[in-house]
């Protein structure tokens, strides 16, 4: 492969220590020893390439991801929010159809029913005994010579669990990837032996596709299988361990080749097999060369590299001169204008690191520079996507203009879109002022958005005096229709990133005269329901710098369940960044009428301001707002706040709500063990108390454990009482709770879920999903408690409790 390193999936645990991994792919250089961490994917069991070395990965219900945002990139702008990193192949999360021949195992037939019976019709994959990816292993890229060329560049993956090979083709769309099924109604394999389970591929040396069949009478793990029959001896989920084979897929008339021996032949023989039809002799003859550093050689890898007809064999002998330290600025310009797309996005990658040394005056690397730059107009979409990254490692002020040029070319792909704002951190200001006067991003749903996020960009990076042209160019915007619908956005994102730096106030004195001119516009946009709701929520943001007495009465109407959701918290976020005491009782207010989206926003409003919050307690001592819907994370700032008022107010004020000791509230549950409980009701006690955390059947959300999941352990009624009792006793640690800080003194708590290296991604009840910059975080902590909370036995009685004992063992049982 191209950067001389070898590529590895992980799994949710790792346990090395110099470099985290979890939950990372990772590769290593052998030379040096360096492990760099991967673009987090959640691949666990595949990791192939293509030939021109994209990386595709799969996981058991995603059969097929290509990774399309590289790490290193993301991780230069810490401005930039991520939530994915690879584009889906086919369809996810159980729902891709799979043809097998096999009969469904007997077990598998029980457990379906009893799943079924549950009434749990989310997930195919779950319910069914078969018909669906459920054990997605081992995807790789056909890369050979032996079989026709329809074949050449397909995807492989096994699903073991279904005793079957599947195969897709894939088709260019944009910089990723769309695919389909390759065999309609059918599958490459689908053998009719239970014991078949195909985990891995390799492109041998043969040029045909090996096998790595696992042969096993049970794939998954003993827990994912019924606790009765593994009993009674009707699985052995052990069966077959011993065992194991590996096939060669032959087709028609095949002859195999004697066996190669590489090792053993001179340099000058390894060169020509760079451009070999088989990529195991392509990769296999450049890692000899580089590992030999012949120099008797570079001659004929160059003139190989200079006069092969084969794309692979062009790039392989670049990336082979390159390994052996003999690339020359030369042999790239060549390259940056090679037939081949491939060839030319990799000549962008392996200039990289000489375009950033800006101290080379040679006329040779200046007109390498040129050559790169002017591969903005490339005709192909994924070279200007390499070069949009690559951009971002060049010191030339030649940049901005190309970056321009990608996106006003190519906005509509929210790839490129990111690519272009990983490479704009130290240049968003100067970019931006180029858009916006070029105007053809504007009025552009896509266009906008990115030019707000280089505006939030351009404030948190640069200081205020630096700002006086983006201010300048965003005041320009007044003389166009769609130009003065934006400014508001603009502004606000630009003075959110001045604020992330500190700078705000500075900011506000040099966009003084444009702000007044916004103001009243922003007053009329907010309040106009015609108004698409993201221009409002800008406008509603920019009313934070008006005075209250002019917008008050507005933004309060605006909290009101006739508005858009997002409206509404814009409104509540904006009333919270005024100091007036009356806004505390403004906002409760609206509490009565509140979803419970808007009255966590409330509550969190009103937590930023001592008064506020000594209003907040008068409410629940009034009863105006209850005990019971003030969450963990909020009651333990209120008996713990810095206030010795508000910490003696709460504490009386929660004392009766206060959660007793576990052990003490366990020994009072224990008469629960001896009352008959009713499944009927208890299930009702699970809508009622538990559905915002789990799923059962169709109803609920998955953020803890899936109640009616096939995978859940079967507890006795005392040990699971102990866990709904005290959930802390024993925490897993991907239902540990984390407390996050803001810098604006907000709080947000969860599971983490997902991160970058700018963001982070958390999870909460109902299946909330939060994306936080790490640059707004103030602090995060493990909470050391799972997320769910103590204290049910405040809602639900003995009886209630054996009822939900019952209700939970019956859905054991049925498991």
């Amino acid at each position: 492969i191209g950067d001389k390193s070898f590529f590895a999936a992980a799994g949710e645990k790792t346990a090395s220590k110099p470099v985290s991994i979890s939950r990372q792919d990772f590769r290593f250089d052998p030379r040096n020893g360096r492990i760099e961490p991967l673009t987090w994917a959640t691949s666990r069991w595949g990791n192939s390439f293509d030939d021109a070395y994209n990386r595709f990965v799969c996981q058991n219900t995603g059969p097929a991801r290509h990774v399309v945002l590289p790490r290193r990139y993301l991780a230069r702008n810490p401005y930039l929010r991520t939530s994915t990193v690879y584009q889906s192949l086919a369809k996810e999360g159980g729902t891709e159809p799979v043809f097998r021949t096999s009969p469904p195992e007997p077990w598998r037939l029980v457990r379906a029913h009893r799943r079924q019976s549950l009434g749990k019709p989310a997930n195919p994959g779950e319910i069914n005994a078969t018909g669906y990816f459920t054990a997605s292993c081992g995807i790789t890229i056909y890369r050979g010579d032996a079989y026709p060329a329809q074949y050449r560049g397909n995807l492989f993956v096994g699903d073991a669990a279904g005793n079957l090979v599947h195969r897709r083709s894939l088709q260019t769309s944009g910089v990723t990837f769309q695919s389909q099924r390759a065999d309609p109604q059918a599958e490459f394999i689908a053998s009719s032996d239970n014991f078949f389970r195909p985990v891995n591929f390799i492109n041998a040396p043969d040029g045909t596709l090996h096998v790595v069949d696992m042969y096993r009478e049970v794939v998954e793990g003993p827990s994912w299988v019924p606790e009765d029959l593994k009993k009674q001896g009707l699985v052995d989920v052990l069966g077959a361990t011993d065992r194991g084979r590996i096939y060669r897929l032959s087709p028609p008339g095949f002859k195999v080749p004697a066996a190669p021996r590489l090792a053993a032949i001179s340099s000058t023989d390894l060169v020509p097999y760079l451009e070999h039809a088989n990529a195991w002799y392509r990769e296999t003859a450049q890692r000899l060369l580089i590992e030999r550093q012949d120099q008797e050689v570079v001659r004929s890898v160059r003139q190989l590299f200079i006069s092969s007809r084969a794309m692979p064999g062009r790039l392989h002998a670049l990336w082979t001169l390159d390994g052996m330290g003999e690339l020359r600025d030369e042999d790239l310009l060549r390259a940056v204008k090679d037939p081949s797309s491939v060839v030319r996005e990799h000549a962008v990658l392996a200039a990289e690191p000489r375009l950033r040394d800006a101290a080379d005056s040679s006329a040779t690397h200046q007109q390498l520079v040129t050559s790169v730059l002017a591969m903005a107009g490339d005709k192909t979409m994924r070279v200007r996507f390499q070069l949009a990254m690559t951009l971002g490692e060049i010191r030339d002020k030649r940049t901005t203009i190309r970056l321009a040029e990608i996106i006003e070319r190519d906005v509509a792909d929210p790839w490129m879109r990111t690519a272009v704002l990983s490479s704009s951190v130290e240049r968003a200001a100067d970019l931006l002022v180029r858009l916006l006067a070029n105007g053809r991003l504007v009025g552009q749903v896509a266009g906008d958005e990115l030019l707000k996020e280089l505006a939030f960009t351009a404030g948190a990076e640069r200081t205020s005096v630096e700002l006086r042209e983006v201010v300048s160019a965003v005041a320009r915007l007044s003389n166009q229709q769609h130009g003065r619908r934006l400014q508001s956005g603009l502004v606000d994102r630009l003075l959110a990133g001045g604020q992330l730096a500190g700078r705000e106030g500075a900011l506000q004195k040099i966009a003084g005269e444009l702000i007044s001119e916004l103001l009243p516009r922003a007053r009329t946009i907010a309040s106009q329901e015609e108004v698409v709701p993201g221009q409002r929520v800008d406008a509603i943001r920019l009313m934070a710098l008006d005075q209250f007495s002019q917008v008050g009465d507005l933004l309060a109407a605006l909290v009101d369940a006739s508005q858009p959701v997002e409206v509404q918290r814009a409104a509540v976020r904006t009333l919270s960044r005024f100091s007036e005491a009356k806004i505390a009782s403004v906002l409760l207010d609206k509490w009565a009428a509140g979803t419970p989206v808007i009255r966590g926003e409330i509550i969190s409003a009103l937590m930023l301001r001592e008064n506020w919050t000594g209003s907040l307690l008068t409410a629940i001592e009034e009863k105006r707002v209850l005990a019971s819907e003030v969450g963990a994370t909020t009651r333990s700032r209120l008996v713990g706040h810095k206030s010795a008022v508000i910490k003696k107010q709460a504490s009386a004020l929660l004392a009766e709500d206060v959660i007793g000791a576990r052990h003490e509230v366990i020994q009072q549950y224990q008469p629960v063990l001896k009352l008959t409980g009713d499944a009927a009701r208890g299930k009702a006690v699970f809508l009622r108390e538990c559905i915002g955390c789990h799923r059962f059947g169709s109803q609920g959300h998955d953020v803890g454990p899936n109640l009616s999941n096939y995978g859940r352990k079967k507890l006795p009624p005392d040990s699971l009482m102990i866990q709904i009792l005290d959930p802390n006793r024993l925490v897993a640690a991907n239902y540990m709770s984390y407390i996050v800080v803001l810098d604006d003194g907000r709080v947000e708590n969860g599971m983490i879920t997902g991160q970058t290296p700018t963001s982070v991604t958390i999870k909460r009840d109902k299946d909330v999903r939060v994306t936080i910059l790490r640059k707004k975080i103030d602090a995060i902590k493990s909470s050391g408690k799972s997320l769910m909370p103590e204290g049910l036995e405040k809602k639900v009685n003995q009886q209630q409790m054996a009822d939900l004992l019952e209700f939970l063992m019956s859905v054991n049982q049925r498991i």
